[in-house]
């Protein structure tokens, strides 16, 4: 009945509100708000049940109430998995728009400060205070510790940091693929690649006024195992769909993926704990596979890149110089001398113009190139006679017209 009758006053209050807002003046606009914030907090709502307690928290957002830090940081203090002394040690607000990630600028910065201006070796009593600014930094920075504190407290990181996870369920991989070209995995890039994910949304279960808050939504409903005894001495398992008390968003992530030199298809990139979170759980990893697109020009081969360039009969004959554009722009100058004769199928191989090898990228396979000689169609009356006795010169005389084998 007590609950009934304050929402049904919190309910009639706002009507009333909403009317004297709109033909009040600034004054009464000021009295009003403050008066119905005061009623819809979380601090007088606290003991309500969780449906009506989510509406009054709308009412309280539409009124466009403030968000009370201090009193924030009261609630989630002492409670299970409650961030705020985290960064109350590091003496930083974790009030910002975004559920992706803290801001980790900010946070090394202020561990840097502070480490140093706490540190035992300048005063032996500040250690307690080290020891907490050190623990909180290492919680806050790891995407997983981050997580698991949040919604299971510190007794499941350490169970994490002690060789427990193997006991702690994992979220599901992800892998995502991404198109290169053979120019890229040449010169090492980096590429931003976007995909979604779901996000356990920071401190919200606690502080659920947070303005990146009200962009989330309750997380999928959680498993538990329940014992249903059968008599007296038997008892059997039995799953159990529990409504999870955390808030999700499903956001949207830029992930920088760094394609480091002579990296092939098939080679993976990891990205520990970036997979999509869930309450309790350690987040699994996101994986980027390459797929090296081919090059109208450069066949690779592990290390080596084989080319084939095409050489005339006069060339092959008589020597030739070329120069080649490589992948990067530079040049690659090679001869066949004069008085060397080419012939067909012949390759020349040259060390370092390859591939960067992944394991030592200051060192570079072979660039193999392969010769095809183009023949003229056809030899002009007036220039047989001078050919033939070119040829027959340099002992290139006629073979026998019957072939016997």
């Amino acid at each position: 009945i007590a609950s009934g009758h304050i929402v049904f006053r919190s309910v009639f209050m706002a009507l009333r509100v909403l009317a004297l807002l709109a033909i009040g003046g600034e004054p009464v606009r000021a009295v009003l708000r403050h008066y119905f914030c005061s009623l819809t907090s979380d601090e007088s709502t606290q003991w309500l049940p969780p449906g009506w307690r989510e509406g009054l928290r709308n009412l309280y957002d539409f009124f466009d109430c403030p968000q009370q830090s201090a009193g924030r940081r009261k609630i989630a203090r002492g409670a299970v998995g409650g961030l705020g002394e985290l960064f109350e040690a590091l003496e930083l607000d974790d009030d910002g728009d975004d559920n992706t990630d803290v801001d980790r600028a900010a946070l090394k910065r202020a561990y840097r400060d502070l480490s140093v201006k706490y540190h035992p070796d300048k005063n032996e009593s500040s250690a307690e205070r080290f020891n907490l600014i050190r623990d909180a930094y290492e919680v806050l920075s790891h995407p997983a510790k981050l997580v698991l504190y949040d919604t299971g407290g510190v007794e499941l990181v350490k169970k994490f940091e002690t060789g427990g996870q193997d006991d702690i369920e994992r979220t599901d991989s992800m892998e995502l693929r991404t198109d290169v070209s053979l120019d890229d995995v040449y010169a090492g890039i980096s590429r931003d690649i976007g995909f979604s994910r779901r996000l356990v949304c920071r401190s919200c279960r606690l502080q659920p006024r947070l303005r990146r808050c009200r962009r989330c939504s309750a997380c999928p409903d959680e498993i538990e195992q329940r014992q249903v005894w059968m008599n007296s001495w038997q008892y059997y398992m039995e799953e159990v769909r529990v409504r999870s008390l955390e808030r999700c968003a499903i956001s949207t992530h830029q992930l920088t993926v760094s394609i480091e030199r002579g990296m092939m298809t098939g080679d993976r990139i990891n990205y520990a704990f970036m997979a999509s979170q869930l309450p309790k759980r350690i987040p699994g990893d996101v994986m980027v596979s390459l797929r090296v697109q081919p090059h109208h020009f450069f066949k690779r081969r592990g290390g080596d890149l084989l080319v084939s360039v095409d050489v005339s009969l006069f060339e092959a004959l008589l020597g030739f110089e070329r120069e080649l554009v490589h992948l990067d722009g530079h040049l690659v100058r090679f001869s066949i001398p004069r008085g060397n004769i080419l012939r067909p199928g012949a390759a020349l191989e040259i060390e370092g113009e390859g591939m960067p090898l992944r394991d030592d990228p200051s060192n570079f396979g072979r660039l193999i190139v392969t010769f095809q000689i183009q023949f003229p169609e056809k030899i002009p009356p007036t220039a047989s006679e001078g050919l033939e006795a070119a040829l027959q010169s340099v002992s290139q005389k006629r073979g026998s017209e019957r072939i016997r084998w």
